[in-house]
């Protein structure tokens, strides 16, 4: 699964975007939604993604 990491990187690239917005893109990358939703627990432990909860968006910290 953390080969995927990238991927998830690779869209937000310095952007801003909802996390349902977000799988809509990606989603044929993943098994599953559960998949999905590891791989984001590993970026956010990681420090390499943040939540801003007032904009319900995602953003790129690299």
């Amino acid at each position: 699964m953390l080969y995927k990491l990238p991927i998830i990187l690779g869209v937000l690239n310095k952007n801003r975007i909802s996390i349902s917005e977000l799988y809509m893109k990606i989603s044929m990358e993943f098994d599953n939604i559960n998949e999905f939703i590891d791989a984001l627990d590993c970026l956010f432990a990681l420090g390499k993604i943040q939540y801003d909860e007032e904009r319900e968006e995602l953003i790129n910290v690299i």
